[in-house]
């Protein structure tokens, strides 16, 4: 009985250079669109979570008048306590599609018109203030700053 022949494949250096250039390309190619991928999710969770500020800008701040500030309980302004239980007590409360933010807006108790609203945002935490202040009948915005705690 005949022993089969064994043939080797032969596989030229250049051949195999190739296909290693073509595979570290791929290689690349893949982990530069990963990371793009990773950037533009990361950007729309950051933007997602801008919006209830900027509905809030727009449908709040903006329409805002002087009549509706509360006093400040404290000769100016009082110190912004900002904790879960303290904000709690803020007597309004925006909603935007699934998210909440209390809110707060206070008079300066001084010669001055000037007022503070201040809201927070109740599942991130986050807190921004604007403050304005009031010359010949009109309301100018001075400052929208974020809180951090």
């Amino acid at each position: 009985m005949r022993q089969p022949k064994v043939t080797f494949a032969f596989i030229s250096l250049p051949v195999l250079l190739l296909f290693l250039f073509v595979i570290s390309l791929s290689y690349q190619f893949n982990q530069k669109q990963s990371q793009q991928r990773q950037w533009r999710y990361q950007q729309a969770q950051v933007l997602e979570e801008q919006l209830i500020w900027r509905a809030f800008e727009f449908q709040i701040v903006s329409n805002v008048g002087p009549s509706q500030a509360s006093d400040s309980t404290c000769a100016g302004f009082c110190i912004l306590d900002i904790s879960d239980l303290a904000t709690a007590a803020w007597p309004n409360v925006y909603e935007y599609q699934d998210e909440s933010l209390v809110w707060i807006f206070e008079k300066y108790l001084g010669g001055k018109s000037t007022y503070r609203l201040c809201a927070k945002a109740v599942l991130h935490s986050l807190t921004y203030c604007w403050w304005l202040t009031q010359s010949d009948g009109q309301l100018y915005w001075f400052a929208s700053l974020p809180i951090n705690h």
